[in-house]
């Protein structure tokens, strides 16, 4: 994850973590979204159960291989 622009603290401190795009969402206004569960979390198969994850946009998402 690279946060950009105007990234909120949470956002900063998943900056380099590694993440699996669960959704890919499109709001009102048009803009795409992605739903991010962070892979190394210990918590984010509880999150991803409730349906809760990180919200980025493709800009701020790096592709690993």
């Amino acid at each position: 994850l690279r946060p950009t622009g105007r990234p909120d603290a949470q956002d900063l401190f998943l900056a380099g973590r590694p993440g699996l795009v669960e959704a890919v969402l499109n709001d009102v206004d048009g803009e795409v979204h992605l739903a991010v569960s962070i892979t190394d979390d210990p918590a984010a198969e509880f999150q991803a159960a409730h349906g809760r994850f990180r919200y980025f946009r493709p800009d701020e998402v790096e592709v690993l291989q």
